[in-house]
């Protein structure tokens, strides 16, 4: 009897050692499933971050190149007003036509020569390089346990329900992750099992968290607050700015929705696109509008989530920015908002959640979010072309080095208690809807800074009013 008590004693012991084996694996198993999902999770991100890369290229030289065909248009344009008085004017009219036609063409090349304008150029364009390089590597770790002693193997067998068991665990890390965040991956439990629980699972292995470490707390520098315009408002005529904006036909809405309609090869249906709009009262517009949003199909639908000034309910026809805050809050999918100040319409869509922002406190968004005109029938895309000043030198004092880009976000959206902006000064919406708008900050299409068509492009005027507003989520079904 004695010795069959101690045969069973023994084949209790490996029983207890075929349970906690199983557990194991069980674990290991879990472990490799969390593992699997942070790896797909880093290369997500890493394409992301490849995409923005490639995007922030291609927009720096798409800015060089439409600095380069305007500035050869404006030559054109100076030599072709010369030819036209050749034959018409009267002499001495003549010769003062050529005497502006001298000035306007020595301001336009001063001292330079072919060489050196072409030397300058190319100068400029070799800023951008042409690679995209991917550094870093993932790597697979684990913290068995070896050589355990003989005694703890027996402690073990001994008494289950006392044992504190360490799971394996398995740690995923990017090196050479995101440019301005790094990911933390916590996958290790303590205390798996429990002697006040009897020895059953207290923790179930919990899904890792991802944890954002920022490089630096230095918050953007805040926008400034919109006040009220002065006097009498004074729109830029509407026909002043067509004409501005007939210089840059490759960012018509009308070009794009006419490509993209081609491409999906089906109508779509008016109430999918904006049609509970009373702004967009005009289908064409509406349809122009739609089918520049990114990734459209004939499955994405448009839910208006807020509407106020004119032609809105009385509760709402004083909006302020308390009420578009209130409306986007919990809204997870993207939105359009649809401006009216005087005879101006025009918008923006954001193409990320407006509550990431709320909780970063900094510049967030995906970079295919965009500005447009309605009235001037333009897609306004981000360019990305300048950072906040301010910060880059808190950034400099405080030691960080290498490129800007590759630590600050892109100024895309920005939100706080008291404003809505879309870049860093491109537009900005505050208080009781009064607005700025000094495009070519991080949203542009080549517009003459010096000229000041970026601060009257959106709106026909640098300060101004929104009249009527409506906001619209963008659902795909």
């Amino acid at each position: 009897q004695e010795h069959s008590a101690e045969v069973d004693s023994v084949k209790l012991a490996l029983k207890m050692g075929l349970e906690t084996l199983d557990d194991k694996v069980r674990l290991v198993n879990m472990s490799y499933a969390s593992g699997e999902e942070a790896i797909m999770q880093a290369a997500k991100d890493a394409m992301a971050q490849l995409q923005a890369e490639k995007d922030r290229k291609l927009h720096s030289l798409r800015s060089t190149e439409l600095e380069l065909r305007r500035k050869i248009k404006e030559i054109d344009s100076v030599e072709d007003h010369l030819f036209k008085n050749i034959d018409i004017a009267a002499p001495l009219n003549f010769l003062r036509i050529w005497r502006s036609h001298a000035e306007k063409r020595a301001n336009l090349t001063g001292d330079n020569d072919a060489k050196s304008v072409l030397a300058r150029e190319s100068e400029e364009i070799a800023l951008v390089t042409t690679d995209i390089l991917v550094s870093g590597s993932l790597e697979v770790s684990s913290s068995d346990i070896t050589g355990r002693r003989e005694e703890d193997e027996a402690e073990e067998s001994d008494n289950k329900r006392n044992q504190a068991i360490s799971m394996s665990n398995v740690s995923v890390s990017l090196a050479g992750g995101s440019p301005y965040t790094t990911y933390a991956l916590n996958t290790s439990t303590k205390d798996f099992y429990s002697p006040s629980k009897m020895g059953m699972i207290m923790n179930p292995f919990e899904k890792p968290e991802r944890v954002a470490i920022p490089h630096t707390k230095i918050k953007p520098t805040p926008p400034p607050v919109p006040s009220p315009a002065n006097g009498v408002k004074k729109y830029r005529n509407i026909k002043d700015n067509q004409e501005v904006a007939s210089r840059f036909k490759q960012f018509r809405l009308s070009a794009m929705a006419e490509r993209k309609h081609r491409q999906l090869g089906k109508d779509i249906d008016s109430e999918q696109m904006f049609g509970d709009s009373q702004i967009l009262q005009d289908l064409a517009n509406a349809s122009n509008l739609f089918h520049a949003l990114p990734g459209v199909t004939p499955y994405i639908n448009t839910h208006l989530i807020f509407q106020g000034g004119e032609n809105a309910p009385p509760e709402f026809a004083k909006p302020n920015i308390d009420m578009l805050l209130r409306s986007v809050h919990d809204v997870a999918n993207p939105t359009v908002f649809i401006f009216k100040s005087g005879e101006y319409i025009f918008g923006g869509y954001a193409s990320s959640p407006w509550s990431e922002g709320a909780e970063t406190g900094d510049y967030f968004g995906k970079q295919n979010s965009f500005l447009f005109s309605v009235t001037l029938d333009t897609k306004i895309p981000f360019c990305g072309k300048t950072l906040d000043v301010e910060r880059i030198e808190e950034l400099r004092r405080k030691g960080y080095e290498g490129a800007p880009h590759n630590i600050l976000p892109p100024e895309v959206l920005l939100v706080g208690e008291d404003f809505i902006s879309f870049g860093s000064k491109d537009l900005i919406i505050g208080g009781d809807l009064n607005c700025i708008s000094n495009l070519e900050h991080s949203f542009g299409v080549g517009l003459d800074s010096e000229a000041k068509e970026p601060q009257s492009f959106l709106a026909g005027q640098h300060r101004f009013k929104i009249d009527a507003v409506e906001v619209f989520e963008i659902i795909s079904d």
